[in-house]
Order: structure tokens, then sequence, then C-alpha cells
């Protein structure tokens, strides 16, 4: 939401120009492990990772020309993430725990990818042989 915000924000402000970084928090992909790992258990979240040292550094990025012009970010990084899973959940795109199954896919989560897979190819095959199909060959120079 902050994202969305900055830029309605920058919009509508006459004396916003160049480019911007919108960006409230900075944190390691083991910090965030840790906060996924504690704040939402039900998830097989790893917090080593290989390649990767424990001690890797932050990188920072400044939205300091953002907040300048007058822009306040609302949210934290566990708010980010909870809207964010809680959304994927409600669409199907996440499943409510990975930590019943061997795969870490409930079966229902499976079903629905399964039913999903069979639309799009259902839907491919309906454009691909569809009357006007070669037309947009031509004109698509394929």
């Amino acid at each position: 939401d902050d994202l969305c915000e900055s830029h309605i924000y920058l919009y509508e402000n006459p004396k916003a120009e160049g480019r911007y970084i919108c960006s409230s928090h900075d944190a390691t992909i083991h910090q965030l492990a840790k906060m996924i790992k504690e704040k939402w258990p039900e998830y097989q979240v790893p917090t080593k990772f290989e390649g990767i040292d424990d001690e890797i550094p932050r990188v920072s990025f400044s939205s300091k020309k953002l907040t300048d012009m007058g822009f306040k970010f609302k949210y934290d990084l566990e708010e980010m993430f909870r809207g964010a899973i809680k959304s994927c959940k409600e669409k199907g795109l996440l499943p409510y725990s990975t930590n019943d199954t061997k795969e870490g896919l409930v079966s229902s989560q499976v079903a629905k990818a399964d039913t999903r897979e069979e639309e799009n190819l259902q839907f491919i095959h309906k454009v691909a042989t569809h009357p006007l199909a070669p037309l947009a060959e031509g004109v698509l120079g394929e």
C-alpha cells in the first residue's frame, strides 16, 4: 500500500520530478526468514541459505528524497508481510500451512494448482484454435 500511495502522492505533487526510491525498511534475507519463521510458524521457512553468509551486510536504500517531500510511510515490515501473506492465502496462492505435508503443500492447494493449470491449458488451446489465430500470427510476425 505504501508503494501505491507514494505513486499517487508524487503524481499529485507538482514539485515532484525525477526518480524516487520507496523503501521504508532494510532487512537481510536472514532477518526476513527469522521474522517470518517467528511470526508465522505454520510455514517451513529456512533460516540458513547455502552460499549466503549469516553476517551478510544490509543494503540500504534511501527514501530521503521522498520523505523530504512530506510522504510518510504507514506500515512496518511485519505489517507488510502480514498483509501480503493474508492476501496470498485468500487468493489461494499460499497454503494455510506447510507443516502438515511432505512437500510443503496441502492437498487442497495441489488440487487448486492442478485445476488452474488445466484451465490455463484450455485457454491456450482456445486462443490457438480461434478462427482469427492465423491473422494474429501474420501480424505478430510468427
